[in-house]
């Protein structure tokens, strides 16, 4: 199974049966130990760059999404973001990941970004490859 990098690990923690790493740190000590200054929302503030890239996870699915955008994809986050918002903008990470939509059986689907590195390892019909130039990053132009 891949290693998920997810936003909130509550209900994902329930049901899936492999690797989590909680981006905001609620679930994961040394994510929310890494930066002892937060700036952001309170709790949700945790989320530090360089521990992410210590520990890239295989895939960061947004389950946060009400529904899979399999057209027009869009990806709210500003110049302004902090936290895990302001990782899509990242160069680093455009590099390194890419968006795709998982299949997930019945017509549902899930957005995501997958490592590349995990992506050249598995082959499933299942994982539609995006390009960043399908994505539309609402807000100014990508911060390096």
């Amino acid at each position: 199974r891949p290693v998920l990098g997810v936003i909130a690990a509550g209900g994902i923690a329930l049901t899936f049966d492999g690797e989590l790493r909680d981006l905001m740190g609620l679930n994961w000590v040394e994510m929310a130990h890494a930066n002892p200054i937060k700036v952001g929302f309170r709790n949700h503030a945790s989320f530090d760059p360089d521990t992410f890239w210590k520990y890239p996870p295989d895939i960061v699915p947004q389950f946060h999404k009400v529904e899979c955008q399999r057209q027009g994809w869009t990806e709210q986050s500003s110049v302004n973001d902090t936290g895990v918002k302001r990782l899509f903008r990242l160069q680093q990470f455009q590099e390194n990941y890419t968006p795709i939509i998982l299949e997930m059986g019945e017509g549902s689907c899930t957005n995501a970004f997958a490592a590349n590195t995990w992506l050249k390892q598995v082959d499933s019909d299942k994982i539609i490859t995006k390009s960043w130039n399908e994505l539309t990053i609402i807000g100014a132009a990508a911060a390096n």
